[in-house]
Order: structure tokens, then C-alpha cells, then sequence
């Protein structure tokens, strides 16, 4: 006769193996089943599996196997993040920021974790981070702001994050993210100079200078306008901002406006007619048609690159020369609308409802003054003083100081 075990249970399986088993002594468990962690290929492996199991039992130092290898997974788990490396992490970061990010700055992110932060510190565990060890890598030539930005930004999300065990940022420099190359002030276009562009940029984007110039539109979000977006009547005309071009990997896409917002621009009568002219020429048929599509493919978005260097081209035909320190671009002609808005009396209201801005401060930082500008306050100064008083703009012959300073760079 078959002598009972008197602590436990094994049985054979019909794979062979032999399964091992005992009652939980835990209180109030109801005598449930504790089974081993695997099967044994062996009677007497099971046997000493039980053994041990009873003597812990009975030494009080006895711990389910569940507990055991969830202490044994908690415990791998502390170890791979001691050991995550900043280029480990920099993975998990970039695959978080693809999709919650604008695509432009996604693939900015991504060429400076590529090009400085990992082949540099890829290979550093988070933990041993120093706040001199991150200064040092930002004074290695050719790692720039951006690329600190875009580390800053990573580490603040590890000390965020419960997959890491990074206690604090390390980027500790000062003005470690303020670009030393600063292209200095955005030069501020005369009306006449907007008119000389116009007529000289390729024809397919005389109609976006014009846009530009009124509505004040960044470039990604002339360049996302279609058919559907723009409303020319009679007695109004304007624009609905919804979209923008970004960049991407597989070319312009469309995406949100930076701000994330959606905002309806008027647009001036003369604005109203090089658009209908425009459209009747260069923008397909249909409401989901493009409005400034790419010179080879009426169906594809413009690249802002290709629109830039058609911008280039045309200052330099129509002879628009920018003073050293200064820069242009499309963005100034956003430059050009807001300050002609202001100077003809909109309110600070009025400028940012208009230019999709949601604070004062905003408004005013692209609210410019020039000399023709100042003249003209003067002009009106003398007349309510004197409607005979002389005035620059009635004197006959007198210079045009932009055009004279483009006349002495040339």
C-alpha cells in the first residue's frame, strides 16, 4: 500500500512531468492550492521543491512564489532602470514626442539627439549625469542650443517619468539653451518694396506676397489654404486659418497652426483680386483644391524651402537690399502687416485677434516703427498745430531714406 504524503501533493502530468503542490498556510487563504513555479522532470526534484517549501514553513521564513517573482520582476525592473542609458531613453522620448509635436520639431528633436546628445553622451547611464558632465558636452564645438533645448526637454521627462531614476535635471548651464548667432533684427519692408517683390517673384506666388503682406499669414499657413478657405464676395473678403504646412519625412504635410487655434482674417479688395486671379490660374478645380500648391504637383503642398528660395530670387531682381544686421524672409512680410495694421489704428485687440496671438506682449514685440513712419506723426503733429505749416511729405524732392541707404550699399 501506497504510503500518504503527509505534506504536500505530486502528480504526473501527461507530458510526463511531475506537477507539485501544498495547501497555502497563509490565514484565511481556504487551504487553496500553492502549485510550483514550473513542472519537474524528476520525482525526487519535486520531493526536494516540497521539502524546502515545508522546513520554510515551519522556520517562518515561507513566501508565496507569486510574491517571490514579483519581487524578483520589481527588482529586474530597478536594475534596467539604474542601467538606462541617456541613448536608451532618448528612444522612448523621441517615440513620445512623435505625434504631440509639430513634425518640424519632431525632426529637430531628432537630428539633435542623433548628431549631438547620443554621440556624445549615448552611451551614459541617466543616473550618472552631472551637471558638470552636461556642461562640458555643451561647450564641445558644434553642440548648439537647440541640441541643450532639445536635452533639457529630454531629461525633464526622465525625472518625470517612473520608468527612470533620475532625481534631478542636470542641465545646469546658464544661457546653456540662448543661441551666441542671433541673425539680428527683422528688417521691416517699405509698401514700395512689397510692390517691387510682387511683381518680381515668379508668377505662381505673386498673389502670396500680396497675402502675405495683408493678412500677415505665417508661410505654413498660406501654404495650407485651400480652395474652401478662401471667401471672396462683393462686399467682403477673407481667409479661414485652420492648418499649416509643416515639414516632414516624407515631405510638407498638413498639421495644426502653431498656436493650435483657428482664426478668420479679412483681407483687403486689392488682396480679394490677385487671390480670384490666382485661383482661375494656378489653384485646380474643387473646394479641397490647394491654393498654392508645388510648382510640379497642383496636388501636393509647397515646400516652404522652395517658396523661400523663390523669395530670395525675387528681392534680388527687384533690388531689395537688407542692411547688414537685418533679416528678411517670409516672416517679414507678417512683420510688415502687423506694423501697417497698428500704424493705421487697430486696437491691441484688434492685432491679436487678427494674427492669431494670445497675449498683448505678442502683439507688441512684431509692432515695428520706421522713419516714414515718424515723418508721417510729425506731418500730423504740424497740421493740428498749423493746417499751413510745411510738412516732409508736401515738400517736393525730398529723399527717400530707405532708398537711399539701398542706393549707397549698391
Amino acid at each position: 500500500m501506497r504510503k500518504r504524503r503527509s505534506f504536500g501533493n505530486i502528480s504526473r502530468l501527461p507530458s510526463g512531468n511531475y506537477r507539485a503542490r501544498f495547501h497555502d498556510p497563509r490565514p484565511g487563504m481556504g487551504g487553496r492550492w500553492v502549485n510550483a513555479p514550473h513542472t519537474f522532470q524528476r520525482k525526487g526534484s519535486a520531493d526536494a521543491w516540497l521539502a524546502k517549501q515545508r522546513a520554510d514553513i515551519e522556520r517562518g521564513v515561507w513566501r508565496h512564489p507569486d510574491d517571490i517573482a514579483a519581487a524578483d520582476a520589481a527588482s529586474r525592473a530597478e536594475a534596467e532602470a539604474e542601467a538606462l542609458t541617456v541613448g536608451q531613453w532618448s528612444e522612448s522620448w523621441l517615440r513620445e514626442q512623435e505625434g504631440a509635436v509639430a513634425p518640424s520639431t519632431y525632426m529637430l528633436r531628432e537630428r539633435c539627439v542623433r548628431n549631438h546628445i547620443c554621440l556624445h553622451l549615448g552611451d551614459v547611464r541617466l543616473v550618472d549625469l552631472t551637471p558638470r558632465m552636461v556642461a562640458d558636452w555643451r561647450a564641445t564645438p558644434g553642440v548648439t542650443a537647440t541640441a541643450y533645448q532639445a536635452l533639457r526637454a529630454m531629461l525633464t521627462a526622465a525625472v518625470e517619468s517612473e520608468e527612470t531614476r533620475l532625481e534631478s535635471n542636470p542641465c545646469k548651464v546658464k544661457g546653456g539653451g540662448v543661441g551666441t548667432g542671433a541673425r539680428g533684427e527683422r528688417y521691416l519692408f517699405t509698401p514700395g518694396q512689397v510692390q517691387a517683390v510682387a511683381a518680381a517673384i515668379r508668377p505662381e506666388l505673386r498673389a502670396l506676397v500680396v497675402l502675405a503682406a495683408d493678412a500677415g499669414l505665417r508661410i505654413g499657413e498660406a501654404l495650407a489654404l485651400h480652395r474652401r478657405d478662401v471667401h471672396l464676395g462683393d462686399a467682403a473678403a477673407c481667409v479661414e486659418v485652420s492648418h499649416s504646412v509643416w515639414a516632414a519625412k516624407g515631405g510638407p504635410t498638413l498639421g495644426p497652426t502653431k498656436t493650435r487655434r483657428t482664426r478668420t482674417v479679412q483681407i483687403l479688395p486689392a488682396t480679394a483680386e490677385a487671390l480670384a486671379e490666382h485661383m482661375a490660374v494656378y489653384t485646380a478645380a474643387g473646394e479641397d483644391a490647394i491654393v498654392f500648391p508645388a510648382f510640379s504637383n497642383a496636388s501636393r503642398y509647397l515646400h516652404s524651402r522652395q517658396a523661400s528660395k523663390a523669395l530670395e530670387e525675387a528681392l534680388d531682381a527687384a533690388g531689395v537690399v537688407i542692411p547688414p544686421g537685418r533679416y528678411a524672409g517670409w516672416h517679414a512680410f507678417r512683420h510688415y502687416a502687423a506694423t501697417r495694421f497698428g500704424q493705421a489704428g487697430a486696437s491691441t485687440a484688434a492685432i491679436m485677434r487678427r494674427f492669431g496671438w494670445a497675449r498683448p506682449t505678442q502683439a507688441a514685440h512684431y509692432q515695428r516703427a520706421d522713419d516714414d513712419y515718424e515723418r508721417d506723426m510729425l506731418d500730423r503733429m504740424a497740421a493740428r498745430l498749423d493746417p499751413d505749416a510745411p510738412t516732409w511729405r508736401g515738400r517736393a524732392g525730398v529723399v527717400d531714406l530707405e532708398q537711399e541707404r539701398a542706393r549707397r550699399q549698391a
